[in-house]
């Protein structure tokens, strides 16, 4: 009965778009840099329609309708997790269903235009970081009460920490795939890094990692701990050696920068 009720009232909005959809071009992108999913429809209102205003108002409407539902098809397909997409916890949690409904359906337009046919082109965005209405609110709402965990104890031979500002996990060669919530694994298949380390307000400002195609990213500061990963985990954990993982975790408890989320991942 809790999946039903959860389904339904994921799919109300696309049953709701499509009931004042017509034809609609639209097109959708994921703006790492600024922090958006971005989408761009345009609609015409009903062709038989002579009023200009009221076909106008048709087309803007068409659009806006059709830019959310592309906008919730985007996020449905992003990975969460190993094993989840997003879409995944919108189907069997009542809390990121309704969160990510309001959030879709609260937002305004960043920019609409109308054209001398009477054709209306809308844009909308979406957050991706956020306390509220946004990506990661919706995605990490049904763990927001989950009790927090102490980052794990650094075994072995003492390393000295350094004093590094972050952490980069170079990863490239590895395929490796991005995620809202991933983890970082030793070579035993213990986690080091995951969301259960973390407070819950941090994950929604900035995310728990960053991504990026070079080796140097402010985000990890001037001085970042860089490591290797050995593999990948579940298409979006990397995995690095036993030795590399004290080695994070030691110099973590000096300058707590996975309490920060000061961590990027290369690809």
């Amino acid at each position: 009965m809790r999946k039903a009720v959860t389904c339904f009232a994921v799919f109300s909005i696309l049953l709701a778009m499509m009931s004042v959809s017509f034809a609609a071009t639209v097109q959708s992108e994921i703006d790492l840099e600024n922090g958006v999913i971005r989408v761009k429809s345009l609609a015409a209102g009903k062709a038989t329609e002579q009023n200009p205003g009221v076909r106008r108002g048709q087309a803007k409407r068409a659009a806006i309708s059709n830019a959310q539902l592309e906008l919730f098809e985007r996020v449905k397909n992003i990975r969460f997790d190993a094993d989840n997409s997003v879409g995944d916890l919108l189907t069997n949690s009542e809390v990121a269903a309704a969160e990510m409904n309001y959030a879709i359906k609260s937002l305004s337009e960043v920019s609409e235009k109308f054209f001398d046919d009477d054709t209306c082109e809308v844009v909308i965005e979406l957050p991706i970081f956020g306390q509220k209405n946004s990506v990661l609110a919706a995605a990490f709402a049904p763990y927001k009460a989950d009790e927090k965990i102490s980052f794990p104890q650094p075994s072995g031979k003492i390393i000295s920490a350094g004093n590094y500002t972050g952490l980069i996990v170079d990863c490239r060669g590895l395929d490796l795939q991005t995620a809202l919530s991933p983890a970082i694994q030793n070579n035993r298949g213990k986690l080091i890094y995951s969301r259960q380390n973390l407070d819950f307000e941090k994950i929604l400002a900035q995310g728990m990692v960053s991504y990026s195609n070079s080796i140097t990213d402010a985000r990890a500061g001037n001085n970042p701990l860089v490591v290797k990963a050995v593999k990948i985990s579940g298409a979006v954990n990397p995995v690095v050696t036993n030795r590399d993982a004290n080695k994070i975790l030691r110099a973590n408890q000096a300058a707590h920068f996975l309490d920060n989320c000061a961590i990027v991942f290369v690809r």
